[in-house]
């Protein structure tokens, strides 16, 4: 679900940037992408590291 939520974002932005250059729009968005994997990769094993210290702790 968060997925699409995000491509749907990126056509959005898409059609707006349209008109004022596909390269330096292609970059734009490249560049937001990865920095939005990035946060999503970092939330992931943030999550995954406090949930398995959690368990340690309890068992």
């Amino acid at each position: 679900m968060f997925r699409l939520f995000v491509v749907n974002l990126v056509e959005k932005r898409k059609n707006v940037y349209n008109g004022i250059g596909m390269n330096e729009n292609d970059g734009r968005e490249k560049k937001t992408m990865r920095s939005m994997y990035k946060k999503i990769l970092y939330l992931f094993f943030i999550v995954v590291g406090l949930t398995f210290v959690v368990f340690n702790y309890i068992y």
